[in-house]
This record gives structure tokens, C-alpha cells and sequence, in this order.
């Protein structure tokens, strides 16, 4: 008994936490997962100034403080939200995020966490064949998952 005990145990302690999608657009203008507790945004087209980099635009424009062009970030950022759509703490975040592309090859990369975003690198072609990003995260030794971008379409033969 005391071990059909331990492992219903061992199975509710290891279960993943998957998002659902909300329809709302976040603060920083990107989809939004909920993740029961808090929910995670994730932000794909950031133009920067590369004098003023404190100048954000979703969208491709100029810097107000010097009329320049905005360059497209070469990253992907994800914010984690409470219920009121406020940014939280990330100090005690770990994960991974793999990033799948149009042709079908992917790409696996550790979070990185600055300024309490986390982010991750990718080049501009990265950027112009993004199709999915599956974050998992681990927070307050719970696991959770979200899914943004296209589903998969499978090419070829299935086994």
C-alpha cells in the first residue's frame, strides 16, 4: 500500500502545468498563456534604437530622440504576469524554450533572465521562420508549459 501511495505521490508532484491561450493582447502587446497561478506573454516583433535602446516599438518606426531608424530585436522576450497583468519577480525561474521552424528543424535554448525578462537569441532569419515556441518553465518547484506560435504540420511519413 505504501508504495501504490508513494507513487500517486511521485505522479501529482511531477505533473506539468500546461497554458491555456487568452484572447487578450498582453501589456507588451504579445499572446498571452494562462498558467493558472500567473500568466506568460510572449513578445516576437521588438524594434530598438541602437543609440537609445530604452526606445521600444512593436512596430518598425523611428527613434523619437534622434529621428534613426529602429532595428529589429534579435530576440524572442517572454514576460511572466500576475492575475492584474503586472510584470513578476523572476529570481527563482529556470527553463528552456525550443524554438521550431518552418522548415522543421528546431532549436533548444536556456532562458535567460535580464531586467526580469526572460529572452532568448535568435538571428533575423531565426525571426522570419519562427513558427512555434514551446516554454518550459520551473517556478516555486512547480513545472509549467505554454505553446505559442503555429501548430506543427508534419511533412512526409508517419510511424
Amino acid at each position: 500500500m505504501k508504495e501504490v501511495l508513494f507513487i500517486v505521490a511521485f505522479l501529482i508532484g511531477s505533473i506539468s502545468i500546461y497554458a491555456q491561450q487568452l484572447s487578450k493582447k498582453g501589456p507588451h502587446e504579445g499572446d498571452i498563456f494562462s498558467l493558472d497561478d500567473f500568466h506568460i506573454e510572449m513578445v516576437k516583433e521588438i524594434y530598438r534604437c541602437l543609440l537609445h535602446p530604452e526606445i521600444v516599438r512593436e512596430k518598425n518606426d523611428i527613434c523619437i530622440k534622434d529621428g534613426a531608424k529602429l532595428e529589429r530585436d534579435k530576440k524572442i522576450e517572454f514576460y511572466l504576469l500576475n492575475e492584474d497583468f503586472k510584470e513578476l519577480e523572476l529570481s527563482n525561474l529556470e527553463g528552456r524554450v525550443r524554438i521550431v521552424f518552418k522548415d522543421g528543424t528546431a532549436t533548444s535554448k536556456k532562458i535567460r533572465i535580464d531586467n526580469n525578462v526572460i529572452w532568448i537569441p535568435l538571428s533575423n532569419n531565426g525571426h522570419n521562420e519562427f513558427q512555434q515556441a514551446i516554454v518550459k518553465i520551473k517556478l516555486n518547484d512547480e513545472k509549467y508549459t505554454a505553446t505559442f506560435g503555429h501548430p506543427i504540420i508534419h511533412k512526409g511519413h508517419h510511424h
